[in-house]
């Protein structure tokens, strides 16, 4: 029997801190479970030894910016992260993800500071011309953000 050529979609959610990647993550994951489908959920930075280390970082005592790159993108994630067929790219003014951050009861790390979350998006909504790339505003209730990823998904897999 030969494997389909491209036997799955890979599905990517980015955004500033307090834009609901983990929890449009979950939902997209549900509803897509809810239509018959196998998905494979995970994040970066992940949770093993190298995730971990970026997450005590930002957390408690800074490494070098070096040292947090090499951690972000080693070499063995650029040999094989394809392209993805859809990046949701979950959009927040700076202000508002400041406030959801400081309401689900976090302590701000060092990624999550106005400077840092205004370069961040800067240079996700740079990725919005990218033909695989969505953006959906977050503003709105977490139901409308919801229905516009499913809508994305949605329209991709009856491309596909």
């Amino acid at each position: 029997m030969k494997l389909p050529a491209h036997p799955g979609l890979f599905l990517v959610i980015e955004g500033i801190d307090g834009t609901g990647k983990s929890t449009q993550a979950r939902r997209l994951t549900d509803w897509c479970r809810a239509g018959g489908r196998d998905v494979v959920l995970d994040r970066e930075p992940s949770d093993g030894p190298w995730g971990r280390k970026l997450r005590e970082s930002a957390a408690s005592g800074r490494l070098s910016p070096q040292e947090e790159l090499d951690l972000f993108l080693r070499a063995t994630n650029e040999e094989f992260a394809p392209v993805p067929d859809l990046l949701l790219i979950l959009d927040l003014e700076v202000e508002a993800a400041l406030t959801r951050i400081g309401t689900r009861g976090d302590t701000a790390n060092a990624f999550e500071k106005r400077e840092s979350l205004e370069r961040c998006r800067a240079i996700f909504l740079s990725l919005a011309h990218e033909p695989f790339a969505r953006v959906i505003d977050t503003a709105p209730s977490e139901d409308e953000v919801h229905r516009g990823g499913d809508c994305a998904v949605d329209k991709l897999m009856k491309e596909a």
